[in-house]
């Protein structure tokens, strides 16, 4: 199996003077044998800056198969429309086109770790999973920042290349793209201040450091190496 990971933008999120945000969001490329998976776009203005960053890698918005936004908020989904093409997975919502997919999770629940999703080794995207213990690539709740977040796995048994957005290399075996659960490396004194329901997002960030990814890529920051302290 081929995997690669691209941290193709890191995010931003500052306070401004008039207690205003400028934000938008960390953008992944994730690469499993051909297939092509996107992991939150940005806000729509972010669009031309995408394109180039796929350009750049030699594919253009065609040869993205998934795209998940790990929730709905528009500075995570702003480029959706680039993708007609590919799969929309949008916090628990799956969508191919005009067809809604059923996730088998209801909207109420609260749930932390179920698996809406999978990429295989040979790439071929599965909804509705029963067992995704095999599969490279998982799309699981994490709710929290929004009821209906959702977090990408990525794991494998051989060492993998993770590629940081200033170019540098790592080989790691575990990845978590997680988009708001952590707002950045060090957000501990604010990231409740923008939880819907923190008591609930402290779960689910407990539950991904227990799965012990070696890189995390947050919504809003550099990709870091977690420890027990985040």
């Amino acid at each position: 199996m081929v995997m690669k990971v691209v941290q193709l933008r890191v995010g931003r999120a500052r306070e401004l003077a008039t207690g205003d945000w400028d934000c938008d969001c960390s953008v992944t490329l994730v690469t499993i044998a051909t297939k092509h998976v996107l992991v939150d776009t940005g806000g729509a203005w972010a669009a031309p800056e995408l394109q180039a960053s796929l350009a750049a890698r030699g594919l253009a918005p065609e040869d993205i198969s998934l795209v998940v936004c790990s929730h709905g908020h528009s500075d995570h989904v702003g480029c959706l429309a680039l993708f007609p093409h590919a799969t929309h997975i949008v916090g628990r919502d799956i969508n191919r086109r005009h067809e809604y997919v059923a996730a088998g999770v209801l909207a109420r629940d609260q749930s932390i770790g179920r698996c809406t999703a999978t990429v295989s080794a040979d790439g071929a995207i599965t909804t509705l999973v029963l067992d995704p213990s095999d599969a490279p690539l998982q799309v699981v709740t994490t709710p929290g920042h929004t009821g209906s977040c959702v977090s990408v796995l990525l794991a494998s048994e051989s060492p993998f290349n993770f590629e940081r957005a200033d170019g540098a290399n790592s080989t790691v075996h575990r990845v978590a793209i997680v988009g708001d659960l952590w707002e950045c490396d060090g957000d501990e004194g604010w990231w409740r201040d923008l939880s819907e329901m923190p008591a609930l997002h402290e779960k689910s960030r407990a539950f991904v450091l227990a799965w012990q990814p070696e890189m995390l890529v947050p919504g809003h920051g550099a990709a870091f190496a977690p420890t027990a302290q985040d």
